[in-house]
């Protein structure tokens, strides 16, 4: 409108001023909480892929130990004597590691 005064009071001014900065700090806000999401999401994901693996692995190291077990029995002498369930743990043990130690990743 011409000739009318539009006249802008100091306190006027910095409300508007207050009310703009507010609406780029949400804006700010919900950018870096969506960065924040997805890298959370990523990070599941891939521990969930670590725990898959490793469950895999772990599965494959029983079944190979358990075949390496029947096959010992099946062709060990029948008069020998048998040892000692603390022997089998430990034999069962170290299988285990050095099965885990051939399966498992390198790249790290």
């Amino acid at each position: 409108m011409r000739g009318t005064n539009v006249r802008l009071t100091p306190l006027d001014a910095r409300k508007q001023l207050l009310v703009v900065e507010s609406e780029i700090n949400r804006a700010e806000l919900r950018r870096e909480w969506n960065g924040l999401r997805l890298d959370a999401l990523d990070t599941a994901a891939t521990l969930t892929g670590d725990a898959t693996t490793l469950g895999s692995l772990a599965s494959a190291g029983a079944a190979l130990f358990t075949t390496g077990s029947a096959l010992r029995r099946v062709f060990s002498k029948n008069g020998a004597a048998k040892s000692s369930w603390v022997s089998t743990l430990i034999n069962g043990a170290r299988a285990g590691i050095s099965v885990w130690l051939a399966l498992r990743p390198r790249d790290r």
